[in-house]
């Protein structure tokens, strides 16, 4: 019957889907920690610092 998965096919898909999310999710990770440290420099006013900070970002998105 079309449209209609097996527990296997299901299973494999939901895991899939969670391979999927936790590859986000540790990417939201990195881009909130070089957030982070780009947010502490501009507080400390190292403009160096941000630039290559942002430079950073600029090259891993």
């Amino acid at each position: 019957m079309a449209g209609i998965e097996t527990l296997g096919e299901r299973v494999a898909r939901l895991e899939q889907e969670v391979a999927a999310n936790r590859i986000l999710r540790r990417r939201v990770e990195e881009l909130t920690e070089q957030l982070a440290q780009v947010l502490v420099a501009v507080q400390d006013k190292d403009h160096a610092r941000v630039e290559e900070l942002l430079a950073a970002l600029r090259g891993s998105i």
